[in-house]
């Protein structure tokens, strides 16, 4: 199953996620219809039959419409906390974030390994959390998309784990950033919260009964009908709260382990060596464990790398068992785990999905979503050739924007000063002789270094205030006017920028509304010849390598090819309109657009930046280094 497939996948499984919970919302009501109703039969002292049950039909009304109130809007309320980004989930279970400038040996292993894991992945690097009271081994990462996600380990795992161990669980976390399972997972939290607050209210009240009771019977009195009663309505609330909670564990469960192997498999890919995951594994199933102690890791089980909690049964495991996972990875090793191991784990079973990226031809746009090990390997040669002060200074609060903002330096030296005097003007004249200098440092490294810099000072744009992040969107929009034209290039940073900083704020947003075909195939026919337009100067050549991609897009009614190749405005619409497509709709335009990228056997550096932001405005995820398409000097 490719990353488009998955998508389409994930949005089925959506689907299925909210009928399962709206059956157990309305199972959950009439279960509190019937607690009710028993309750003012013990105070009225009747026997309830069907004449006095119809007499109550107001009651039923308003019992179904306030508990179904409570429920959306403890659901609601959660979900909108969740928007705080993955950030948030970590820091809700005691997260600390770890500064990318860390001088911590631990900690600056884990940023390098997390960089590589992003870089060799194609998207921006993530915030890093360590759950410093959790001496287990485990990980999760949380966010709805790249733009707002955080990857979070244990203080066990950064201080048990080597480097390879690390890595692999680093990969079987960014698999689930990379599918789409992170966003599924944190709308899931927010779903089930609301089925789940009955039984909190239910605890609640008997605590208050408990509490209270000492006082009533030293008072002499009270009515015991109505304690009756309310002790009654206290323990059946929190039988139907146990009831809710049970359902969302199945849902989550349910969910959750049918992805485990896939995301096992992917960190095997990524890192060509199953020694680092297994290793990890095989010190979950050994004295370590992966248990957390905080009280909200039930809510989050889903979302680890290990199970987090010891669980009644198969149903509720949220992991399949480590035997099955380490089998599946490694299955010519005899694994030897303590009895404890499958105990913790559930006996839950699935298909193993080593097999989930299947070999064979990969163009550059099968490649979305499954990074392999020479992704990483070159994200690891491209990090190591950088010099010490531009990384250092890619990740200071201080000096992210200057890199940034250097990455668009122009080559020109009398644009560059002109350059150089904005920057001067917003930031003072230190930054912007640091900002020249570093423009310097990076024309050397030559353009490959400039998007991986974006993304590596990301994470401390993200923090930045919304005022700040907008001054930095105007003036990188500024820089880019210097010289009266717009590169591909530019056009690439300045639009990535402004979606990642965008998310920060609204991670959940995405385009909706019906796509026509019309409007479809006039942003397609903008997409295609602004492609074709960047990769020959010949108008005969422009337009039969963008009527080729169209032609196998559309084989029975072709739109004729926009090619203008300084439209910009006219290609924001297109990307704006096309990402209201389907995961297989996405693949079947991305293919076909490399067929008019590859229609001369010649790609240039203007196509695979166009390629790269299509590519992040489709929320498809492509690693920056394609070994079967080689980019042209």
């Amino acid at each position: 199953m490719n990353f488009f497939e998955h998508q389409d996948r994930a949005r089925r499984n959506t689907r299925v996620l909210v009928l399962a919970l709206l059956i157990a919302v309305a199972l959950l009501l009439a279960a509190l219809n019937a607690v009710v109703l028993m309750v003012f039969a013990l105070m009225q002292g009747v026997v309830p039959d069907r004449a006095w049950l119809g007499e109550q039909v107001n009651v039923i009304v308003t019992v179904t419409f306030v508990g179904a109130a409570f429920i959306g809007l403890a659901g609601l309320l959660r979900a909108e906390s969740l928007r705080g980004g993955g950030g948030r989930v970590a820091r809700d279970l005691g997260g600390a974030p770890v500064e990318m400038d860390t001088s911590d040996p631990k900690r600056r292993q884990l940023v390098n390994v997390v960089e590589e894991m992003a870089i060799a992945s194609g998207i921006p690097v993530p915030e890093i959390y360590v759950l410093e009271n959790e001496p287990a081994i485990n990980a999760f990462a949380a966010g709805y998309g790249p733009g707002d996600a955080a990857v979070a380990v244990t203080r066990g795992a950064l201080d048990k784990l080597n480097r390879e161990e690390l890595q692999g669980v680093m990969g079987h976390e960014f698999s689930h950033i990379l599918n789409g399972d992170m966003r599924l997972n944190t709308r899931l939290m927010g779903m089930t919260f609301g089925i789940m607050v009955i039984g909190m209210i239910g605890r609640g009240l008997l605590r208050g009964m408990f509490y209270s009771g000492g006082r009533r019977r030293r008072g002499g009195g009270g009515d015991a009908r109505a304690q009756l009663a309310l002790l009654a309505t206290a323990l059946a609330l929190v039988v139907i709260g146990m009831l809710g909670v049970l359902a969302g564990r199945l849902v989550q469960a349910a969910v959750s382990r049918k992805r485990e192997f896939l995301a096992d498999a992917t960190a095997v890919q990524l890192t060509r060596s199953s020694d680092g995951i297994a290793g990890a594994l095989r010190k979950i199933g050994g004295l370590e464990g992966s248990n957390l102690t905080s009280a909200r890791s039930e809510e989050i089980g889903h979302m680890l790398f290990g199970p987090g909690r010891k669980l009644w049964g198969s149903a509720l495991a949220t992991h399949p068992p480590l035997q099955e996972r380490l089998k599946a990875i490694q299955p010519h090793v005899r694994h030897d785990l303590p009895p404890a191991a499958e105990s913790a784990t559930g006996q839950a079973s699935g298909t193993p999905a080593a097999a989930g990226f299947s070999s064979g031809e990969r163009s550059a746009i099968n490649h979305a979503g499954a990074p392999d090990d020479g992704d990483l390997q070159a994200a690891q040669a491209l990090l190591a050739s950088l010099p010490e002060l531009l990384v250092k200074t890619a990740h200071s609060d201080s000096g992210a924007a200057l890199v940034i903002t250097a990455c668009l330096f122009s080559s020109d030296p009398e644009v560059a000063r002109r350059q150089q005097t904005l920057i001067s003007e917003y930031r003072g004249s230190e930054a912007a002789s640091a900002c020249g200098q570093l423009a310097r440092m990076i024309q050397h490294h030559g353009p490959a270094v400039r998007l991986p810099l974006v993304d590596m000072a990301f994470p401390v744009l993200r923090r930045k205030p919304l005022p700040e992040r907008d001054a930095l969107v105007v003036l990188c929009h500024q820089l880019v006017a210097a010289d009266g034209q717009v590169s591909a290039f530019e056009y690439t940073l300045t639009r990535l920028l402004k979606q990642l900083l965008d998310e920060v704020e609204n991670p959940d947003r995405k385009q909706s509304g019906w796509l026509t075909r019309d409007t479809y195939q006039d942003a397609a026919s903008v997409l295609f010849g602004m492609v074709a337009a960047h990769g020959r100067n010949n108008p005969d050549s422009i337009h039969a390598a963008a009527m080729a991609g169209l032609k196998q897009l559309f084989p029975h009614k072709t739109p004729a090819a926009q090619a203008d190749n300084r439209n910009w405005k006219a290609l924001d619409e297109a990307l704006i309109t096309i990402d209201r497509l389907h995961g297989s709709d996405k693949q079947r335009l991305l293919l076909a657009l490399e067929t008019t990228i590859r229609h001369d056997d010649e790609v240039t550096p203007a196509q695979s930046a166009l390629l790269h932001v299509i590519c992040a405005s489709l929320h498809v995820p492509v690693p920056p280094v394609h070994p079967q398409m080689p980019v042209s000097a």
